[in-house]
């Protein structure tokens, strides 16, 4: 659905607007939307003919739906060298709470906060970052949520944010200080 639901945004309005939503957050797989764009328009260019994009029930006993189910489980099965996205790396997380988008308030807020995740948007040149709060007397303590920055952060480290004031468009804006050691909570 959400390939449906966006299609038009990607030949149409992402493009405009430097590939961002409404919110002005980046749209994520970017990458992905843009190949996916050049194909529809090169079938275009070649046949003119235009392509509709439909969403079919998975598993449905339809010919072609079991011709793709199948097509992609070879494919999975297949090592790519190509580059199919971002870069994104992982380290674990303190408590295990699951991300919530929109779980931690931006109210402008100096917080300390654990990277669990770092992931840089080739196409909008900003990262997304998967974070814990840490500082316990913070009302968000241990949510997990996601935030962006243009300031470079890393995944398994801990540093002592400010966070902007748009709750639609999460962002650290500024960096007071990286702890030197990371001690891990028991939880």
């Amino acid at each position: 659905m959400y390939l449906v639901n966006n299609v038009k945004n990607a030949i149409f309005t992402w493009p405009r607007t430097k590939w961002t939503t409404r919110t002005g957050e980046p749209v994520l797989n970017a990458l992905q939307w843009k190949d996916l764009v050049k194909c529809i328009n090169k079938v275009y260019d070649k046949f003119r003919m235009k392509t509709e994009i439909l969403w079919v029930k998975g598993h449905a006993s339809d010919l072609h739906n079991r011709a793709v189910d199948k097509t992609a489980k070879v494919a999975a099965k297949v090592k790519s060298m190509n580059k199919i996205g971002n870069v994104v790396t992982r380290r674990k997380k303190f408590s295990e709470s699951k991300v919530q988008k929109g779980s931690v308030k931006m109210l402008g807020q100096r917080v300390s906060i654990h990277i669990v995740n770092a992931e840089y948007l080739s196409v909008q040149k900003i990262s997304r970052y998967r974070y814990q709060v840490i500082s316990k007397n913070s009302p968000f303590y241990r949510c997990t949520d996601f935030i962006f920055s243009t300031l470079h952060l890393s995944a398994g480290h801990q540093y002592c944010v400010r966070m902007n004031t748009n709750t639609d468009y999460p962002q650290v804006v500024k960096i007071f200080r990286e702890y030197e050691k990371v001690v891990r909570e028991h939880t």
